[in-house]
């Protein structure tokens, strides 16, 4: 699969050329991007994300985030660490575009799929 190496100054042209993709939903001034980890380095403080089915040009397409000291991620209503994410976690992105262009990852959301187990997989007796 081909890596688009997407900087967060180079999103900015890809969000602003094709408003439908990406996945977003647009919230006043706030992207909504859904996307899910492909990896991720915390120690550098970046993640490549697939952007997901309706994500228009870009589904299917990795593409690379920077994460500030600034970004809060959560988990249901509890703040954790970028470290706590793993590949394949289902994400939920809040992004803005600043004054001088550049895209800031706000907030990012730890979707978690409940999985219902239809029969008793256990058997104690």
């Amino acid at each position: 699969m081909k890596i688009v190496r997407v900087l967060v100054s180079v999103m900015l042209l890809v969000c602003a050329g094709n408003a439908g993709s990406f996945a977003q939903e647009e919230q006043g001034d706030v992207m909504v991007l859904k996307a899910e980890i492909v990896s991720l380095d915390p120690e550098a403080g970046t993640l490549i994300v697939e952007g997901d089915e309706e994500a228009g040009d870009l589904a299917g397409k990795e593409i690379m985030l920077n994460v500030s000291g600034e970004t809060v991620i959560f988990f249901e209503d509890e703040e954790i660490d970028l470290y706590d994410l793993m590949t394949g976690d289902n994400l939920t992105i809040e992004h803005y575009t600043d004054g001088s262009g550049e895209i800031v990852v706000t907030k990012i959301h730890l979707e978690y799929d409940f999985v219902e187990v239809e029969e008793d997989i256990y058997d104690f007796e």
